[in-house]
């Protein structure tokens, strides 16, 4: 993967931050090559309060077949 450039946190008094740009930096969404992708996995951006913005994961499905559920 390519990451991208890292978010410069602002905080406002508030509990979160935004991202900070100006005329010469700016955070970059990290992006990925299709090749890396196999069959059963995908990426997904996750964004959340705490310290999180566009942050890459590549994960694989699970197959469902696979996984025993017993009622209780």
């Amino acid at each position: 993967y390519v990451i991208g450039n890292p978010c410069v946190k602002q905080y406002y008094g508030y509990n979160s931050f935004v991202c900070a740009c100006n005329a010469t930096y700016c955070d970059e969404i990290q992006t990925f090559d299709d090749a890396d992708l196999q069959d059963g996995s995908y990426v997904r951006y996750e964004s959340n309060i705490q310290d999180k913005r566009l942050f890459l994961t590549k994960e694989n499905f699970v197959n469902l077949s696979d996984i025993n559920i017993f009622d209780q």
